[in-house]
């Protein structure tokens, strides 16, 4: 059995003291989470592991979250997962990519990928941006579901 890992928010209350909530799932408890990023809840998917839910409707083409974590080359993701199972890594360009593995910092990190499933993607990357399709929106309490490229999970 795993054991979870958290860690203490990093958040301020109200009144300026830290924030005594711990996190196993990002930087902030899921109360300041609700404050940075209203509209998003991460939870267990119906797809794989854990999700990002919407809270309320997200018109189309808007933004929804920065994907957040270690810049590296190709190079520096090929050392560093030789049996390709880097399932935290975007990469952007041939030599430009982000490593959310090791870091709690943004939620877009959990947002799944409908491949493999009879899911659509509702959500696209532009550079490091998670955002909303352009021709439609996402309604409340749906899960965000994005393609990675065809380089991912393969």
């Amino acid at each position: 059995m795993s054991q979870r890992v958290s860690q203490r928010c990093t958040a301020t209350t109200n009144a300026g003291a830290p924030c005594k909530n711990r996190t196993a799932r990002g930087t902030k408890c899921w109360v300041h989470l609700r404050r940075d990023a209203p509209h998003l809840r991460v939870k267990r998917s119906g797809v794989h592991g854990l999700g990002l839910y919407t809270t309320k409707r997200i018109k189309k083409n808007k933004k929804i979250a920065v994907y957040k974590g270690q810049n590296l080359s190709r190079a520096q993701v090929n050392a560093r997962y030789p049996n390709r199972d880097a399932k935290y890594v975007l990469c952007k360009t041939k030599n430009k990519c982000r490593d959310a593995r090791k870091t709690t910092a943004g939620v877009a990190r959990f947002a799944n990928t409908a491949r493999g499933t009879n899911k659509r993607n509702n959500a696209r990357f532009a550079g490091y941006t998670l955002k909303t399709q352009k021709n439609r929106g996402i309604p409340a309490g749906k899960e965000i579901l994005v393609s990675y490229g065809r380089l991912y999970a393969v």
